[in-house]
């Protein structure tokens, strides 16, 4: 197999940076913050780490792209045609690079969350920083010096470190027929985010039902170039099982006779969340007092995790705030019959790593 040259030139500046954080303190404090330290060495590892982003960007085009621009090769530009692409078919520009090494005192989440791609593919004053760093050192050499940053440097090599994540295209997958701490739950606290970088780490997206669907959930996904998962074959099981367990519920059966859209309900999580939200909201409603329908919802579990405890239950929101119990209970419900029931099930089940490329998590 031919060996990987970019990633064993990404180790060589890496470890080039780390030798740099032995003359310059690395850290983003009030008092010393000098992530706009620049100097003729830092300019030389820019330049040489973008060089390789060049590099990359256009073997990973030619690599992915069915059809590449029909142009002289000179004209395929790493940012502008091959950048482009990247982002066009998994937005890199949404993911997510950490630095993860104990040498760098950053505490500002903008310093330590990084964006390498953002605005990668674009030239002039919106392009990404490193870019325009690297661009500026080429053609102005004195003029620009300034902007070949410590700052400007680490985004250059979280950009480099992710294409080379994304060429090497690794996914891993645990072993069928492990018990269930070897391929879920030991698997996942074992999988290496860093990936053998020793500056930063990635994100990851857990995709274990019930799957987070609120807009916190959403941006985690979009951040994480790394998606860990149950094998699809598998997940369809438990999602075709949970269907059939909760479409025998008395509460399902109460639902569907009262609620035409039950049709709609093509999930098991809009399942649960539409039987708990209606039917506890419901059975608060039968109550006959107001006083009643209080200690009613108190009584439930999930009234401490969905009612805060400085908000005051009043005959106005009592509802809302029996839908909002109700989806909780069942969705904690259908957790339970996932992790419960069909335990064995997934004691035989692999778990898999894989790529962020914009596909569906599940199909």
């Amino acid at each position: 197999m031919e060996r990987n040259l970019y990633w064993y030139v990404y180790e060589i500046l890496e470890q080039e940076m780390i030798e740099l954080s032995n003359y310059v303190y690395i850290d983003d404090s009030e008092k010393s913050n000098n992530l706009n330290t620049y100097s003729i060495k830092i300019a030389d590892l820019l330049v040489r780490c973008v060089t390789e982003i060049e590099s990359i960007s256009k073997d990973m085009y030619y690599l992915y792209c069915n059809s590449p621009v029909d142009r002289n090769e000179d004209e395929v530009y790493f940012d502008t045609v091959c950048l482009k692409f990247f982002e066009d078919q998994w937005s890199l520009s949404k993911r997510r690079i950490d630095v993860a090494s104990p040498r760098f005192n950053l505490t500002k989440n903008k310093n330590k969350e990084l964006f390498p791609m953002r605005n990668a593919y674009k030239r002039g004053s919106s392009g990404a920083s490193w870019n325009k760093a690297y661009q500026g050192r080429k053609h102005h050499r004195s003029r620009d010096l300034h902007k070949a940053t410590v700052k400007t440097l680490l985004e250059a090599m979280a950009a480099l470190f992710l294409l080379n994540i994304y060429y090497r295209n690794e996914k891993e997958c645990s072993h069928v027929n492990q018990p269930l701490s070897q391929t879920f739950l030991e698997f996942r606290l074992n999988f290496d985010r860093k990936r053998g970088s020793l500056l930063f780490s990635l994100p990851t997206y857990f995709a274990v039902p019930p799957i987070d669907e609120s807009e916190d959930g959403i941006q985690r996904l979009s951040e994480s170039p790394y998606i860990g998962k149950f094998v699809d074959r598998c997940y369809r099981e438990y999602y075709d099982e949970m269907m059939a367990v909760l479409s025998e519920t008395p509460e399902f059966k109460e639902y569907i006779t009262v609620n035409e859209q039950s049709g709609s309900l093509k999930d098991p999580l809009t399942m649960a969340r539409a039987i708990g939200g209606w039917y506890i909201m419901n059975k608060t409603n039968q109550l006959a007092s107001f006083d009643k329908q209080v200690k009613f919802l108190r009584s439930l579990p999930e009234h401490v995790n969905c009612v805060s405890s400085n908000e005051e239950i009043t005959s106005s929101n009592i509802l809302e705030i029996a839908s909002r119990i109700g989806k909780q209970m069942y969705i904690n419900k259908m957790i339970n019959g996932i992790y419960g029931v069909p335990r064995r099930k997934l004691e035989q089940t692999p778990f898999t790593f894989e790529l962020n490329k914009n596909q569906r998590v599940y199909d």
